[in-house]
């Protein structure tokens, strides 16, 4: 074979060792590498077993004489390997790792591919193919390792970054008390350092405390689940404040340890102790302005018959005493008695009108409110112009929505007349959607608002918007009138 001298420079000098040289044939058996030779065209000059082999297992082909390295590839492969095969015959020596997939089956070789001289020039090309599988799978595991240990050693960095920056306090320890860490809000607070860590919590804290916090641990442990309360503990000034406190099972390779956090509520306890007094003594405003208001219209309805209707049934009485008396006027005293008893009855019915609107089962509210407006009219003393409007359909408004709006416009009605010296007075009142809104203005002379703002009729007419969640606006000042603006929110 032209290239058995070719060959014969590529293996090692078997002279230099001692050895006797042998044939062609016997200098191949040497060789434990897969070998393939390569002539002109890619021609398989030869391929032992070893080479055979890791074709049959990569390719699934197999070795014939005369064949080329190209029958033996996939179609894939063949404008690379001839890319290499052109340097290499220009002189270059090439190396290089390749995974082969096979289905579902991955292989890893290495490639040496160095040309052969005869003579000062190539006259073949060596391949030597070695299975790398193992390798690389070595390779692989060692960077997963590597990459693990990089990702643990970022999470504990984020960890420690996170925990040095956190607004609580944070600490760990194992089942016996020892503290494995504490971070620097908690050393801080406390006046420990790192000396102070796998030191016990009764090396650290009073008897009191540790044997409380070594409960505590224990709780967790014998529950395995988070367990909070709320604790005493010391602020950062050094005085005594209250911490809402975690415990939590943490599972390590030495057991399971328990971690927690503490986070300061001192403000948020004042807080809502404060929020909760407040609405206590809102409570207490509202029930006894419902006791005022109560009281107010007893009181208006005792001058009413005392003054009103008390005189004229004793007048009546007189009359008729006076008639029993005198039989020539009984006649004419009875019928000045029989008037004025119509007149009392008449004052009975105003009076029971004005405690139960019975207008508005009858009319509805807006004819109700026109009725009142009607017979403060009549008086001659001020005039009530009134205006009411629909825009879209109207809310579902009970009675007892109708009965809180009636008596917001009672209310304000009965203050101008007191108290406003007005004129004329605009009630307008409108729904739009689920709004219901009224707007009752006066030219009287007003009032400073900071003064009678805790009025009892502001107040009764403030708790009913109030009720509703809705929204009270008064415009007024001295010399302007005052205009009452109210947005009820009516539910559908």
């Amino acid at each position: 074979m032209d290239q058995q001298p070719a060959l014969i420079n590529y293996l090692p000098s078997m002279e230099s060792n001692g050895v006797k040289p042998i044939s062609y044939q016997g200098l191949l058996s040497l060789i434990k590498e897969a070998i393939m030779i390569l002539g002109q065209d890619a021609t398989v000059l030869y391929m032992n077993e070893k080479a055979c082999d890791i074709f049959q297992r990569l390719y699934g082909t197999r070795y014939s004489k005369g064949c080329s390295l190209f029958d033996l590839l996939p179609q894939p492969r063949h404008e690379v390997i001839g890319a290499i095969l052109k340097r290499c015959w220009q002189g270059e020596s090439l190396e290089y790792d390749t995974e082969v997939m096979r289905g579902p089956l991955s292989f890893w070789i290495n490639c040496r591919y160095v040309p052969l001289y005869e003579e000062g020039s190539v006259c073949c090309i060596s391949v030597v193919i070695d299975d790398i599988k193992s390798k690389k799978e070595l390779e692989r595991e060692e960077r997963k390792r590597r990459e693990a240990e990089q990702a643990l050693d970022e999470t504990r960095l984020l960890f420690q970054l996170f925990m040095e920056h956190a607004p609580l306090r944070a600490w760990i320890t194992d089942r016996d008390g020892h503290i494995r860490y504490m971070n620097q809000q908690y050393e801080q607070a406390l006046g420990f350092d790192i000396s102070s860590r796998n030191k016990t919590i009764f090396d650290l804290f009073p008897r009191e405390w540790a044997e409380e916090y070594y409960q505590e641990i224990q709780k967790v442990l014998a529950l395995d689940k988070p367990c909070e309360k709320i604790s005493e503990g010391r602020k950062k000034d050094g005085t005594v404040g209250l911490f809402r406190v975690t415990r939590f099972p943490l599972p390590a390779a030495g057991g399971t340890m328990v971690a927690g956090w503490a986070v300061e509520i001192t403000e948020q306890v004042h807080l809502q102790k404060k929020l909760l007094l407040e609405a206590r003594n809102k409570k207490r405003q509202i029930i006894r302005s419902i006791i005022e208001a109560q009281e107010k219209e007893r009181r208006e309805l005792s001058v009413e018959l005392h003054d009103n209707v008390n005189q004229i049934l004793s007048s009546c009485q007189l009359m008729l005493e006076v008639a029993r008396d005198k039989q020539d006027l009984s006649q004419r005293l009875t019928e000045k008695a029989y008037e004025s008893l119509k007149m009392a009855i008449s004052e009975i019915r105003k009076i029971s009108h004005e405690l139960n609107p019975s207008a508005i089962e009858d009319l509805g509210l807006s004819e109700a409110i026109s009725e009142m407006a009607d017979k403060i009219n009549s008086a001659g003393k001020l005039r009530i112009y009134f205006n009411y409007r629909e825009f879209g359909r109207q809310p579902s408004i009970t009675m007892t929505d109708k009965i809180a709006v009636y008596r917001i416009v009672q209310e304000q009605l009965n203050n101008i007349i007191r108290h406003a010296h007005a004129n004329e007075v605009h009630i307008n009142l409108f729904y739009k959607l689920s709004r219901l809104y009224l707007h009752i203005e006066d030219d009287g002379i007003g009032f400073d608002i900071k003064q009678v703002k805790k009025g009892l009729g502001l107040k009764n007419i403030q708790h009913r918007v109030a009720y509703y969640q809705g929204r009270l606006k008064i415009d007024t000042a001295q010399g302007r009138g005052c205009k009452l603006k109210v947005l009820l929110s009516i539910p559908a």
